[in-house]
């Protein structure tokens, strides 16, 4: 797992209202999961068990990032190890 970054400059977040407006978007796109006490997500994108499972093996490939419509140069952005292409 990897820590929630960000390229907001400190001084942009120190008010309490911007910090909770912030948790409030990602908690709008983050569902709990599958199950018993579930939570949907709003904003989440829908996935469904085979692309799911892709995600969870391939991490940010290509296919996996056209999949979901997020653009190929985020992966750049993301932890090394789970981008599994230049």
């Amino acid at each position: 797992m990897s820590f929630l970054q960000l390229d907001l400059p400190a001084d942009q977040v120190l008010d309490k209202t911007v910090r909770r407006a912030l948790i409030n978007a990602i908690l709008e796109r983050t569902p709990t999961g599958p199950g018993r006490g579930q939570r949907s997500a709003r904003k989440a994108r829908k996935v469904g068990e085979e692309l799911g499972e892709k995600v969870a093996v391939d991490g940010a490939s290509q296919e996996v990032l056209h999949a979901l419509g997020i653009p190929l140069d985020w992966a750049q952005r993301c932890d090394r190890r789970r981008a599994h292409w230049p």
